[in-house]
């Protein structure tokens, strides 16, 4: 029953919890305390996966970056060794 009606509804159990079937003294829950009021909301839009996700996005971008400039770092150095070949190459055959 519990996963039926919110899905019957096309609601979130969160929604039918905290809005729809709202009781009369709880119905001034916007004006409480501002913990339990982000908690509700965080709970009524799922913010937490949304929050997860964009930490993992930065976690990725971070290590993206990192690799990125590693990647550079490498390539500067094969670049620098490819033309010291060169020249020591043309020195030879000159």
């Amino acid at each position: 029953m519990d996963r039926q009606i919110p899905e019957l509804l096309g609601v979130s159990q969160a929604v039918l919890d905290n809005v729809i079937f709202c009781h009369q003294e709880e119905s001034l829950w916007p004006f409480g305390d501002t913990a339990k009021l982000k908690s509700i909301f965080d709970e009524l839009f799922d913010t937490t996966s949304y929050t997860n996700l964009l930490e993992n996005l930065k976690k990725i971008k971070k290590e993206y970056k990192k690799a990125a400039k590693d990647t550079l770092t490498e390539f500067q150095l094969e670049k620098k060794d490819f033309d010291q070949l060169l020249r020591v190459s043309f020195l030879k055959i000159v």
